[in-house]
């Protein structure tokens, strides 16, 4: 994702390059399973594509499982940061939760 600068530049705001996933996901809110499709996924989190966007709010918090593109099986927590119509992020803790985004 990129922003424009004051000299109306692009600016890259993500802190991890995403790479093309195509791969099934399951997120676990309380106790409700989720499964959807990554668009994308970084280092720091992933993008989720879906025809529900609903199912989840910014700030939710999940446990997301699915296994990336050498079978490897990857487990993280983390947090709903930005949605659209379209599906929704989710950035991965590195220790505790962060505050709520506002």
């Amino acid at each position: 994702m990129s922003k424009k600068s004051l000299a109306g530049q692009d600016v890259e705001r993500r802190e991890a390059e995403r790479t093309d996933l195509k791969t099934d996901v399951k997120l676990i809110k309380g106790e409700e399973e989720i499964v959807e499709e990554i668009e994308n996924s970084s280092l720091t989190g992933l993008f989720i594509k879906t025809n529900t966007p609903e199912k989840l709010q910014i700030n939710d918090t999940v446990k997301v499982s699915f296994i990336d593109e050498n079978g490897i099986a990857r487990n993280h927590a983390g947090q709903v940061v930005r949605k659209s119509e379209r599906g929704f992020a989710i950035h991965y803790w590195r220790t505790t939760p962060p505050p709520p985004i506002e």
